[in-house]
């Protein structure tokens, strides 16, 4: 983990200046195409900094304050995001494969066309959040709340969901494995999901939260 260089640091006091004075004094946060590989930065204002194409694989954000942050295109391979704030953060396109978003705040994120393969969101906050066309193979969405989430074209393949709330979730065109052990103990109401052929749309209907029912 690499610690940040005084030129950094003073760049963060200057955006902690610009967010407290409502951009009157100091300087929002410039880091696009920034080499932040392995940084330092657990529980650091970045709220409304612009991290576009930043390279951050690696880097500790745990606790960090991303809120309406440009993330887009950002490279987060591994970096541990635990219990980040991220409301309303631009991570379209951005690489978030095997990164760690246990209990992070994603409402209202926008994470259209992200990888997150083998990310952990268990616990994590996704309502009304935008996944369109995100890839989640073998994610970790354990506990999470996916209420109003727009997941239309995602790959969920090997996605955990146990006890996931998907109530009102767009789930139109998403690829899932089909395996009722994997829809068990969550909360959808109707939706469509593709097989893992693609030869024909499988409809899932619930009753309860472990009754599922199959139809064509």
């Amino acid at each position: 983990m690499r610690s940040l260089t005084e030129q950094e640091k003073e760049e963060l006091t200057q955006h902690r200046l610009w967010l407290g004075t409502n951009a009157k004094q100091g300087k929002r946060l410039a880091w696009s195409y920034k080499d932040l590989r392995g940084a330092n930065l657990e529980g650091t204002n970045l709220e409304g900094a612009n991290l576009k194409e930043a390279n951050l694989e690696g880097a500790n954000l745990k606790g960090a304050d991303l809120r309406g942050a440009d993330l887009e295109g950002a490279d987060l391979e591994g970096a541990n995001l635990k219990e980040a704030i991220l409301e309303g953060t631009n991570l379209e396109g951005a690489n978030l494969e095997g990164a760690n978003l246990e209990g992070a705040n994603l409402y209202r994120a926008l994470l259209w066309e992200a990888i997150l393969w083998e990310a952990n969101l268990e616990g994590a906050n996704l309502e009304r959040a935008n996944l369109k066309e995100v890839n989640l193979y073998e994610a970790n969405l354990r506990g999470a709340n996916l209420k109003g989430v727009n997941l239309k074209g995602a790959n969920l393949q090997g996605a955990s969901f146990e006890g996931a709330d998907l109530e009102g979730a767009n789930l139109i065109g998403v690829r899932i494995s089909v395996n009722i052990e994997i829809l068990s103990n969550i909360y959808i109401t109707k939706s469509e999901f593709y097989d893992d052929d693609d030869k024909r749309i499988l409809k899932y209907r619930l009753a309860t939260p472990m009754e599922i029912g199959l139809y064509s």
